[in-house]
């Protein structure tokens, strides 16, 4: 397996991991996410610290995110995959520092295959200004 397609199947696992627990009825904690994570899956260093920066960083991503967003949004009331594709992108980017140009393309990747319509377009400018 190339570099490439190890970095994407661990994205993908960052995504899948991020939205079930957004999906549920309450945010896990990060000792929850810590546990579950040495319990239940088997992922690479990378991915497990990508989720753990999510889990510890969330507040400062929705504040990011926050007033960047039209008048009216709330972070809180986006789509799960929304909140999603930030948290992610967002976290893999202040961890490990991907290149900004491949991280917004496989955020519209992921919205493009997911998201609905109407929200793609705030996707790509808000990661743009976040990204720098």
């Amino acid at each position: 397996m190339s570099y490439r397609n190890s970095k994407w199947v661990n994205r993908n696992q960052v995504i899948e991991y991020i939205y079930a627990d957004l999906s549920k009825t309450e945010e896990s904690t990060e000792e929850e996410i810590l546990k579950d994570l040495e319990e239940n899956y088997n992922f690479n260093q990378q991915t497990i610290d990508i989720i753990l920066y999510y889990s510890k960083h969330k507040k400062e991503i929705k504040n990011q995110v926050q007033p960047l967003l039209k008048e009216n949004w709330f972070f809180k009331r986006l789509p799960v995959i929304d909140r999603t594709i930030f948290f992610a992108i967002i976290s893999e980017y202040t961890l490990i520092k991907t290149k900004k140009a491949i991280l917004i393309s496989e955020a519209m990747k992921i919205a493009n295959s997911y998201a609905e319509f109407k929200t793609i377009s705030y996707i790509n400018p808000i990661l743009e200004k976040i990204l720098n």
